[in-house]
């Protein structure tokens, strides 16, 4: 019984160092009223642990795998990690990860034994009081909160021979530094692994250069070892794509260590750039502009170094420091000039003016450096305001000014308080120069170093205390070493893109080796237009400007379907929150920075990012299906014995507990379709004279001799019953079917994905169905309540490739109801005689019907238990030549009568059942779907289309046109 309470507590404390502020919490669900819970928190007290090997198994990893598509600098990444429990009693797996650190994660999920625990994003007050309303009801919980650190912990008991699989998904901007782009993938199993993987797909439409691999073996002294050309690369389309692959075999990971590699594989990487006005690309209404001339002349810089000498630097600090300097001092250009300033409890400078970087000045400067000594309190502010002081008065106003400043502690002398520092920098600076700000070590208060920096025009950078640091020193100040630019303004046309959606648009430097991007959204009415962009800045003494000129048609892209979809919206989103949030931490004003949390937060919440606002939260649900689920969990895997009702089949029946695969906020059911021609690889074939389309009865007759036969043959053992009423049953609220429908002249076959969520046990299903040009599918009939929605299929003939554009999409849904008409379509709306367009609006017709629009979603709520949303989807993903069509979803159908019917809605019938038995984990997880008495084989797949914000969803996939799933043939479904 107590191994049983330990396996459904499932410990989903999602421990990381981002939880430092809810430790009380975690340590208050750790302690729940369970005798159970005392054995678990002991075990979660010994992650890492010496543990007798008789009385202990660890849990293998079987497989990890990592893979990332990059486009045009925006990085997705999906984590898959499978553990397996080989002991005979439950035990603890434990998933780790390191983030990069601009990373944001977009989903988080584990399955264990086929039932999926999904995380989802809330509001860290939402997401905590969801947890503590948990935890006092008896669920198991967990939380986590984004903090700093960037090493993901999860820990979770699971049952004996049983395994768990998680899937965590981040998403980031590449920024380019010393002239590369640089991917970073963390690889840190601590055990051999058998099957694992690396795998990342890089897109760049500019074309690429330089595409290099590396592993870097990191050891536990901190010492580094650097391997090149790691793995497999392979450039592709004209080099505008690279895949590189690093799979290390099971010996390779041995001989690193008996535990396996631990390191980071690393990609670098640049791509052509422009020598005028820069890549601009327009995806879906939103554009990214992506800026970085070469061949530009240096700017002249005034630098001032400010040294921390206090007694915290003595030792490897103070000598890596003295050891980058020399190098740094070596690298000014004659045309610079600097000072240096070093503060303990006293404050001593170099020289009493800038001087010239010339050979004896720099030979003076590295003497000064050398008699470095530490020792003493620290006087930060004094430091600073003597470096900004040295630059006021030695600089002419040309170039550009900036003061780097080097500390490892807090202030311990002079001024202390972080708030009159704060003010007294900011005002000395009177925005004359930049602030670069290094904390060096641990013990640094970094977010107000990085605080610091933001509000005078400069950047903070944390150098960890090992080997390495003076190499990470040296190559943050190279990063900022050589200024192109200064003043630099980007223009956008008003009256061609809506100004309040662009980023920053001013910069106080450019600097070589970098990238400056802005992003924003095109107003939809001018699609089709000229936009004229126009840079402005300064370069020496010279006032520049860059003219660019973008036609805004959209065109036929190189972008493949590797590329992350609808990059230019996302990475949008992504650099909207970095900079409302960075606004929100320089603010002084708390009225502004309440206003730049709830638009960062709404953001945060509407791409689902888990950002420092949000945080993502999993309770385990709390219906008496659990026990059930355990109950399997803990046995065997019952292998399918084909038909069978007896009471021992019955018993172990175990409802398929999803939630999505990968899941973020509401729970959605619906169709969401996917068109593609039927190949000759397709389950069943259709015989059609070329020009016409089937009708109806030919249709049913070709499908039962092909994929049909093989369906009944599955049936034959089920009972008279079932097998009539897959083969001749016609429910009995779609009428009869017999009749042939109107002839068209049409050539072209496709097949529409729909996925279902069912609303008793969350199961997600997906099948397929054959759709021609001018079908109209009935989605919804509820005569009861007098809903009825169809769905019409139908080609877009100026879709630029001729055979694509033949496919029928889904691309008009009507909902009826009552006396009322909606109809969408992927250009506009149209209720009672109003016609709408796809932009924020709201419209009520009376009390029981409204319609809102937000972006690519309508929401039909029907009074206030039903509630269907319309999402406008994009075909072929990551392309801006792209098919509208239209996935309908029941946000909420708790309010449809028994007799509800149609293709979806057949699933919100209060006496439809659906059940999961006889899972089967070889080469793919298989099981059977029990429809009340049917049953239907079915396989775990990833469905063609994900749910609305998510980017993948998990279903039980029924083939052959959904026959047993679906009530009938999927042909009685037809409007005719």
């Amino acid at each position: 019984m107590m191994e049983m309470d330990a396996y459904f507590a499932l410990v989903l404390v999602l421990i990381a160092s981002w939880l430092v502020n809810d430790t009380s919490a975690a340590s208050a669900f750790l302690t729940m009223k369970r005798n159970s819970f005392d054995e678990i928190e002991k075990t979660l007290e010994r992650v890492e642990r010496d543990v007798d090997s008789a009385t202990h198994i660890k849990p293998e990893i079987t497989k990890l795998n990592v893979r990332s598509s990059v486009t045009s600098r925006f990085s997705s990444t999906t984590v898959t990690s499978v553990l397996m429990n080989h002991a005979e009693t439950a035990a603890e797996a434990v998933f780790i990860f390191t983030l990069p650190e601009e990373a944001f994660i977009a989903n988080f999920s584990m399955e264990i034994d086929g039932v999926v625990y999904p995380a989802e994003i809330k509001e860290k007050e939402v997401a905590s009081q969801i947890y503590q309303e948990a935890r006092s009801k008896g669920q198991s919980a967990a939380q986590v909160k984004q903090k700093s650190e960037k090493d993901f912990t999860v820990s979770v008991n699971v049952a004996k021979k049983s395994f768990v699989t998680f899937e965590l998904i981040y998403q980031e901007m590449l920024r380019r530094k010393l002239s590369y782009f640089e991917h970073v993938t963390s690889v840190r199993p601590g055990q051999v692994v058998k099957e694992m993987s690396v795998e990342v797909v890089i897109i760049e439409v500019q074309g690429l250069l330089e595409v290099n691999s590396s592993w870097v073996e990191r050891r536990d002294n901190g010492d580094e070892e650097t391997k090149q050309d790691v793995g497999e690369i392979q450039l592709q389309d004209r080099n505008t794509k690279a895949v590189l692959r690093y799979a290390p075999t099971i010996d390779e990971q041995r001989q690193e260590s008996e535990n396996g590699i631990q390191g980071y594989f690393i990609i670098r990487y640049d791509v052509e750039h422009p020598k005028t006005g820069g890549e601009f690309q327009i995806v879906n209404g939103y554009f990214v502009h992506y800026f970085s001339p070469e061949g530009l002349p240096a700017v002249r810089k005034n630098v001032v170094f400010v040294i921390d000498v206090s007694g915290s630097m003595s030792g490897r600090k103070i000598q890596q420091t003295k050891q980058a300097m020399f190098t740094i001092l070596d690298d000014l250009r004659e045309i610079d000039f600097f000072n240096i300033v070093k503060f303990n409890s006293e404050i001593i400078k170099w020289q009493s003016s800038l001087k010239r970087a010339s050979p004896e000045n720099i030979g003076s400067g590295k003497k000064f450096i050398d008699l470095l000594r530490a020792h003493g309190a620290t006087n930060l502010h004094g430091g600073l305001m003597e470096g900004i002081e040295l630059l006021h008065a030695g600089s002419d106003n040309s170039g550009v000014s900036m003061v780097v400043m080097l500390t490892d502690g807090l202030p311990t002398s002079g001024v202390t308080s972080f708030g009159r520092i704060q003010t007294d920098v900011k005002q000395a600076i009177k925005g004359n120069c930049s602030l670069f700000n290094i904390g060096f070590g641990d013990y640094v208060d970094y977010s107000f170093l990085e605080t610091l920096a933001l509000r005078n025009d400069g950047l903070a950078r944390k150098i960890y205390d090992d080997s390495y640091a003076s190499i990470q020193l040296k190559g943050f100040f190279d990063e900022v070493s050589t200024p192109l630019l200064h003043n630099i303004v980007f223009n956008y046309p008003e009256h061609l893109v809506e100004i309040n959606s662009v980023t920053q648009t001013k910069f106080s430097n450019y600097f070589e080796g970098t990238e400056i991007v802005v992003s924003g959204k095109l107003k939809p009415s001018n699609i089709n237009d000229i936009l004229d962009v126009t840079i402005a800045a300064n370069s020496l003494d010279v006032h520049l400007e860059f003219p660019l000129t973008i036609d805004t048609e959209p065109k036929v892209e190189i972008l493949s379907e590797d590329a992350v979809d609808d990059f230019a919206q996302r990475l949008w989103a992504y650099l909207s929150i970095k900079e409302l949030l960075q606004k929100r931490n320089i603010s002084d004003n708390q009225s502004e920075r309440d206003d730049l949390k709830d638009k960062a937060l709404q953001l945060s919440l509407e791409y689902h990012f888990v950002t420092p606002l949000t945080s993502l939260i999993v309770v385990k649900p709390e219906n008496g299906n659990s026990s059930k689920i355990a109950k399997q969990a803990q046995q065997p895997i019952r292998k399918s014995s084909g038909a069978g009702s007896s009471a021992s089949s019955a018993s172990a029946s175990v409802p398929y507990r999803s939630g999505r695969r990968n899941s973020f906020g509401s729970s959605y059911s619906g169709i969401v379709p996917a068109n593609i021609p039927i190949s000759s690889g397709g389950s069943y074939s259709v015989q059609k004279t070329k020009g016409t389309r089937p009708t109806h009865s030919e249709r049913f007759q070709n499908f039962m001799s092909g994929a049909g036969a093989f369906l009944l043959s599955n049936f034959e053992t089920t009972t008279r019953e079932q097998t009539t009423q897959v083969t001749t049953t016609r429910p009995t609220t779609l009428g009869t079917t017999t009749s042939q429908p109107t002839q068209r002249d049409r050539t072209s076959v496709g097949v529409t994905h729909y996925l279902v969520r069912s609303p008793d046990y969350g199961l997600f299903v997906c099948f397929n169905i054959e759709g021609y040009p001018g079908d109209v599918y009935r989605l919804i009939q509820d005569p009861k309540q007098g809903i009825n929605v169809k769905g019409e299929l139908s080609v877009t003939p100026y879709y630029l490739n001729a055979e694509k554009s033949k496919l029928p999409f889904l691309r008009k849904i009507n909902v009826e109801y009552r006396n009322s008409t909606i109809v969408v379509t992927p250009s506009y709306m149209k209720v009672e005689d109003v016609v709408l367009f796809w932009q924020n609006i709201h419209w009520r017709g009376d009390q029981h019907l409204s319609l809102t629009v937000t972006n690519d979603k309508v929401r039909v709520m029907i009074g206030t238990d039903i509630t269907l949303i319309v999402m406008r989807h994009r075909y072929p993903r990551g392309s801006s030549n792209q098919v509208y069509y239209l996935g309908l979803y029941v946000e909420v159908g708790r309010g449809f009568s028994d007799e509800v019917h149609g293709l979806i809605g057949q699933f919100y019938r209060r006496n439809r059942h659906i059940q999961l038995t006889d899972l089967n984990f070889d080469q793919s997880i298989k099981g059977t779907i029990h429809v009340n008495s049917r049953q239907v084989p079915g396989t775990l797949k990833y469905a063609d289309e994900p749910w609305p914000g998510t980017i993948q969803t998990r279903c039980w996939f029924a083939d052959n046109n959904g026959m047993g799933l679906i009530d009938g043939w999927h042909g009685d479904y037809l409007n005719v």
